[in-house]
């Protein structure tokens, strides 16, 4: 709360010359248009106005001689002494309780939060303070509601996002979703086992990086095979069955095990028939082509044995058919989770942000100050959400955008993003120190993206530095380019480095750095994309250093 300005034509010289007549502690007191009381430095209320009675009950001629440690609620009232003889000591124009919940004791016993501001008048041989005392039930009410708000907002998001991902990861059958470049988006439970993998070793990979040819296996064209099914399916967004292959998998130990599957790669399409997912869904039929192979090496097939292995193929094909349509209901799962993200959910925060703005607009000067604060902070909560969504709708987004691969001058792509950081910073002293940085190939407006988030970061959290250092540079590690934004900045405890680049995860408290804990996810996800990895090395309170590779595109 601001300290309470003096009435016009008072000033405190003029004041602390005339304080002792009635008419000008009447006049100082009752002029204030919130509770008011005139108390000495030992605390002993000399005068109170009609508002003070309305606030706490007590008659005004009541309050008089009274101490304020009266007013204070019992289990505060043994530190009052000590506060007030601290400001006693260094009286100045100052809020009280600034950090602490405050609250004020009325005459019929209940308590009321305020806010205090306290305002010295200094005569020649004592000292008055002027304590403006403010109500702010209506607005805690306010904070909460809007506090219950976002903390429901978020939960919808996050159930939402967990149930989603559970229903495709729990289907059964052996499946991946890939995007329209062939990097990994998800994987069935089953799909995992089959083929000896873990979902955070491959989500995001190139599925031909994963899961290469058998070098051994001079013949096969698995891996061809399957890249013309999978383009088939991107010209023609329409499913295609593939024939049987052997498409050998890779143990732990770098060993291949024999395996022949029956796949079919099936589009999820958008709104405008465009390709956003490929669900590449194979059915294992290893024990059946072996079986075949013995069979056929010692004699010809019987009539009844083939019968059989048709009529077991055409119950697989049974088997497909259901997954294909579970499948398909997962798709439109997903495509009805990203409908209610864009739609439901913000439908209520554009509601209340345009509600408060019109209120505010049309009202604002029928309300009180501390109405339209109250205002203000429903319109950042609201805001601060919305940004929480797009976020979180940019991060899903990049799995499914195909990557515009081109020659970037990454010197240039930096000298852009400072530009347009600094413009936003520019009252702030930072030195940055930009070394040469070898150029790179990738997708240009999500390689910004990389760049802009870690700059971000380095200007948010080097914000108490004078002066900031923002060091960007690169050095040659193992024979790859290593990429690097270094700062000195508030950094981090290395405990906790393996939630740095989790979705919705924060290391600083949001009342002290602003931000929705998507920006280092969306660093890590392209960088995945590209076929590099992202870390961090820091120290509390002397700054930190992120690190990225761009894998062969570097």
């Amino acid at each position: 709360m601001k300290p309470f300005p003096h009435p016009p034509s008072f000033s405190p010289d003029k004041l602390a010359s005339s304080w002792q007549t009635d008419d000008a502690l009447r006049f100082l007191v009752d002029a204030i248009p919130n509770a008011a009381l005139l108390t000495n430095k030992e605390g002993v209320i000399l005068q109170a106005n009609a508002e003070s009675e309305r606030l706490l009950g007590y008659p005004q001629d009541g309050l008089k001689g009274c101490s304020v440690d009266a007013l204070v609620p019992e289990r505060y009232r043994s530190q009052h002494p000590a506060f007030r003889g601290e400001y006693a000591h260094k009286a100045e124009a100052r809020p009280m309780g600034h950090g602490r919940e405050l609250y004020a004791l009325r005459r019929d016993g209940t308590e009321v939060p305020v806010e205090i501001g306290l305002n010295p008048i200094k005569t020649a041989d004592d000292l008055m303070i002027v304590a403006v005392i403010v109500d702010i039930t209506e607005r805690k009410k306010s904070e909460e509601a809007m506090r219950t708000l976002n903390a429901d907002l978020e939960q919808r998001v996050l159930r939402r996002t967990a149930m989603l991902q559970t229903f495709l990861e729990s289907l059964p059958g052996l499946y991946v979703v890939l995007t329209p470049t062939f990097d990994i988006v998800a994987a069935s439970n089953a799909y995992l086992s089959a083929t000896m993998t873990k979902r955070e070793a491959i989500t995001g990979r190139n599925l031909f990086d994963v899961f290469p040819d058998n070098p051994n296996e001079g013949g096969s064209t698995a891996t061809t095979e399957l890249r013309l099914s999978l383009h088939h399916v991107l010209e023609n967004a329409e499913a295609h069955t593939m024939p049987i292959v052997r498409y050998d998998i890779r143990d732990d130990a770098g060993r291949f095990e024999e395996r022949y599957w029956s796949p079919i790669n099936s589009p999820i399409l958008d709104e405008n028939r465009r390709v956003q997912f490929i669900i590449h869904r194979v059915e294992d039929v290893t024990a059946f082509m072996q079986q075949r192979m013995r069979q056929t090496s010692k004699a010809e097939l019987t009539q009844t044995q083939r019968e059989q292995m048709e009529a077991e193929i055409f119950v697989s094909s049974l088997k497909v058919q259901e997954v294909n349509r579970q499948l398909e209901a997962a798709n439109k799962e997903l495509e009805a989770f990203s409908y209610s993200v864009s739609h439901d959910l913000r439908a209520p925060l554009r509601a209340i942000d345009g509600f408060s703005l019109a209120v505010a607009e049309d009202y604002g000067s029928l309300l009180p100050e501390e109405g339209r604060r109250y205002l203000e902070i429903i319109r950042q909560g609201a805001q601060r959400m919305g940004t929480l969504i797009d976020d979180l709708l940019t991060f899903s987004r990049l799995s499914r955008r195909p990557l515009a691969v081109s020659p970037v001058e990454m010197n240039t792509l930096v000298r852009n993003v400072l530009a347009e950081l600094s413009a936003q910073h520019d009252r702030r002293i930072v030195e940055i120190r930009q070394g040469d940085l070898p150029p790179a190939s990738g997708d240009l407006a999500l390689l910004k993206q990389v760049w802009l988030n870690l700059l971000s970061n380095a200007f948010k959290y080097t914000r108490r530095r004078n002066p900031a250092i923002i060091e960007i540079g690169a050095i040659l590690q193992d024979g790859e380019t290593v990429y690097f934004v270094r700062d000195n900045g508030t950094g981090f405890d290395m405990r906790y480095a393996d939630k740095l680049f989790g979705v919705f995860q924060r290391l600083h408290r949001a009342e002290d750095y602003e931000g929705t804990g998507v920006g280092l996810a969306i660093v890590q996800r392209v960088v995945h994309r590209h076929g590099g990895r992202a870390w961090a090395d820091a120290k509390e309170d002397h700054g930190a250093t992120f690190y990225f590779t761009l894998g062969d595109h570097s």
